[in-house]
């Protein structure tokens, strides 16, 4: 039997899963580590240990950009992952 990791009530996993489903162990992640903007190729300094899902602007362009991806450190712009939410009421 493997052994299972257990994570502390109120402290953040160290497992994430990728959006092709894959599993990572997000302790042994180098910090501070940079990802490519997909609107003007820019780095993107990503502080600390970034999570799937967090929202970071692009210093050269301005654009808003989520981490999708933290094997490797890839980013979308915020439009194109909320292009099918309807805010109108």
């Amino acid at each position: 039997m493997r052994p299972r990791s257990v994570g502390v009530v109120g402290t953040p996993s160290t497992v994430a899963t990728t959006p092709g489903g894959s599993r990572v162990d997000t302790s042994v992640l180098i910090k501070n580590t940079t990802a490519t903007c997909p609107d003007c190729g820019a780095d993107v300094r990503l502080a600390g240990r970034p999570l799937i899902g967090e929202v970071v602007g692009c210093g050269d362009c301005g654009s808003a950009l989520r981490v999708v991806s933290l094997a490797p450190p890839r980013l979308e712009p915020l439009a194109r992952i909320d292009e099918g939410f309807n805010d109108t009421v």
